[in-house]
């Protein structure tokens, strides 16, 4: 989970700069870096399947939580990014994302 943090912050980081200077190579390899290694739900699922007891209904509540939140940062992402980067420039957006992954 670390690693695809780490990962996702270097890759948005990337994508700012190419949103700077206009390189769009940049874009493409900050793309390519955050296919790789942005699995994050993928193992925040497989965490809460081990850590939760399937038996009490604790893991579908858990698994639960964690859709609902994925669909409200889906919901709300797209139109919280456009706004900042309409007041702040293209490249804000993808400096807060790698800000949030770096966290």
């Amino acid at each position: 989970l670390l690693i695809s943090f780490v990962g996702s912050a270097i890759s948005y980081i990337l994508a700012g700069v190419s949103y700077q200077q206009s390189i769009i190579v940049t874009l493409v390899l900050s793309r390519v870096i955050v296919g790789l290694v942005k699995q994050t739900m993928t193992i925040s699922r497989a965490i809460t399947t081990s850590l939760t007891k399937k038996d009490d209904g604790q893991r579908t509540t858990m698994l639960s939580h964690i859709r609902a939140c994925s669909t409200f940062a889906f919901m709300i992402g797209p139109a919280l990014g456009g706004l900042i980067s309409k007041h702040f420039g293209m490249a804000t957006p993808a400096y807060l994302a790698a800000i949030l992954f770096g966290l």
